[in-house]
């Protein structure tokens, strides 16, 4: 498969081979590897893997324990904008984990430590888990976060794994 995207106002031209068709573009709805390979060049996480494999920070710029509770505590890059100009913030985190946490979710399973995120304000969110859990951040690396007010917009409140949405598919490619 090959997909070429061309955007506007000094963007540059995205190109993508790979063996496998991604199955679909909502990156709540399916947790698969080619999937989410092709995922995390359209959408960015809290944490992303660097070629060595080790986490490195991608929307959230920093991250610490919570203190008493068990959990983290991240630090949201500031002044990042969505591809529609909307800022991203502490609820588009919020939001995208009820997103990823719903019944409807396969990546459900990346947050069965987690009791609660929480905002905490608009550039910071607190992850609180059920027991102290050290390799968290690593486990959320292919968490993507979505512009709540976009999927809400168009419909795509929740993931959808077995019905079509505008999250589903390209029709901004088209």
């Amino acid at each position: 498969m090959t997909l070429a995207v061309t955007v506007s106002a000094g963007a540059v031209e995205f190109r993508w081979g790979g063996r496998t068709d991604p199955a679909t573009m909502d990156p709540h709805a399916i947790n698969a590897a080619p999937t989410l390979g092709f995922l995390n060049n359209i959408y960015e996480g809290l944490v992303r893997r660097r070629a060595d494999m080790r986490i490195e920070p991608s929307l959230a710029v920093a991250w610490e324990p919570l203190s008493p509770e068990p959990g983290w505590r991240f630090f949201l890059r500031p002044n990042v904008q969505f591809h529609n100009g909307a800022i991203f913030d502490a609820d588009d985190v919020v939001f995208s984990y009820l997103r990823a946490n719903s019944e409807d979710s396969d990546v459900r399973s990346w947050f069965a430590p987690v009791t609660a995120v929480r905002k905490r304000d608009a550039l910071t969110v607190d992850a609180v888990t059920r027991a102290p859990d050290p390799l968290f951040p690593s486990s959320i690396a292919n968490f993507l976060i979505l512009d709540q007010d976009w999927a809400e917009a168009n419909g795509a409140e929740a993931p959808a794994r077995d019905r079509d949405t505008f999250a589903t598919g390209v029709p901004w490619c088209a």
